[in-house]
């Protein structure tokens, strides 16, 4: 029996967040943003963290096998590779390995082994202007990032594919070892350091500071969402987290972030399974565990006369994409057809992944609901109804 599926815009390779590009973001609506230190006041330094009674306690939860593998692989790179780039001694915290693994998880590239930018953790795009270094080279690769109103604009950039060759502190690595070393040396060292809160295992203090940092833009909270992760929206808003947008809130900020904290909390359980922790190490704020519901983002207007809205994206050369209406039919052994309510538009095989298969390849969690679809010149983030 085929799986109805009701469409959502388009997110990209990760789910709900922007990429980076080069030591900068892909800029947001509005006009591009500064790499910092270049004329960026920084951001507000937020206060002490909140109490010990304001985490809660997650349990591990054993996920996908191969999805697992990912996980223990990357750990052992990031492991490896740790002293080099933080200087502290090994081995790393537990609550800062899962926390690091977590925003592996949020970017949706299987953990680096799960799309075809080999060792890419973070999504990582190349510097306008440059091929490739000694230990990657740039492809071209659609990607997208978030509009104010809830949709994306989608464009095609070079991206980081990883190879083996010698990273810039020297020392020769594999592709899988480079990919590591450089996701590592971005979040924790340059150019959007947060060590410390990684060290604490602080999910939502991280998520807080490289929202400061222009490390993503994120997605809004609907009211819903905004009623359900309250303290923690008021936790960040008394942070007095920086408001770039005209016409925005503190709150619409705080929960972007929050948005983006709850995600990389929601990959915990897997995580810490996967390495075998009695407990989730990582501070994860009261609210952050709850499973995710489409009614927590703010609208984008998925609904059009009655079916579901798709954003398509093509592959490089071909022609740009456009917002359709229409139904995408998934059945279980990995075929899809794509019907469009467009008068005189004949339905389209759509070869896909199955459902099992689009959850392990991107490292997704069943928990969320949200599956990345890809197949062929398209990539879909759809809603299992």
């Amino acid at each position: 029996m085929p799986i109805a599926l009701a469409v959502l815009a388009l997110v990209g390779i990760g789910l709900y967040f922007a990429r980076r590009e080069g030591a900068g973001v892909a800029p947001p609506a509005g006009g591009p943003t500064p790499a910092p230190g270049a004329g960026t006041p920084p951001s507000p330094t937020p206060p002490s963290g909140p109490a010990p009674s304001q985490y809660v306690e997650m349990t591990p939860r054993a996920g996908n096998p191969t999805t697992a593998n990912r996980i223990r692989s990357l750990a052992t790179l990031l492991e490896k590779v740790w002293t080099d780039v933080t200087g502290k001694s090994g081995p790393v915290p537990p609550g800062a390995m899962e926390l690091m693994l977590s925003q592996a998880a949020a970017e949706g590239t299987g953990y680096g082994q799960g799309w075809e930018m080999t060792g890419n953790v973070g999504s990582y795009q190349c510097s306008k202007g440059t091929t490739g270094t000694s230990y990657y080279d740039c492809i071209p690769h659609t990607d997208s990032r978030p509009n104010p109103d809830g949709t994306q604009t989608t464009y095609t950039t070079n991206f980081r594919k990883y190879k083996d060759g010698t990273t810039p502190d020297g020392k020769a690595r594999t592709a899988l070892e480079a990919g590591a070393w450089d996701f590592l040396e971005s979040i924790a060292v340059k150019p959007f350091p947060a060590l410390d809160p990684i060290v604490a295992g602080d999910v939502l203090g991280y998520a807080r500071k490289q929202y400061g940092q222009h490390y993503f833009e994120g997605f809004n909270l609907s009211p819903d969402g905004l009623a359900a992760y309250k303290d923690a929206v008021a936790a960040v808003v008394a942070t007095n987290p920086p408001v770039r947008r005209k016409g925005e809130t503190a709150e619409q900020v705080a929960g972007r972030i929050v948005f983006y904290a709850a995600a990389m909390a929601r990959s915990l359980p897997e995580i810490a399974a996967a390495l075998g922790h009695a407990k989730v190490e990582a501070k994860v704020f009261k609210g952050l565990e709850q499973k995710w519901q489409p009614k927590f983002q703010a609208s984008a207007k998925a609904a059009v006369a009655g079916a579901p809205d798709l954003m398509m994206r093509r592959a490089p050369g071909e022609p740009a994409p456009g917002r359709l209406a229409g139904k995408l039919e998934i059945s279980r052994d990995g075929g899809a057809t794509w019907h469009p309510a467009v008068a005189g538009v004949a339905a389209e095989a759509a070869p896909m992944l199955s459902p099992a298969a689009a959850l392990d390849q991107l490292g997704a969690t069943e928990a969320d609901a949200v599956v990345n679809w890809s197949g062929g010149p398209h990539r879909f983030a759809a809603i299992v109804r």
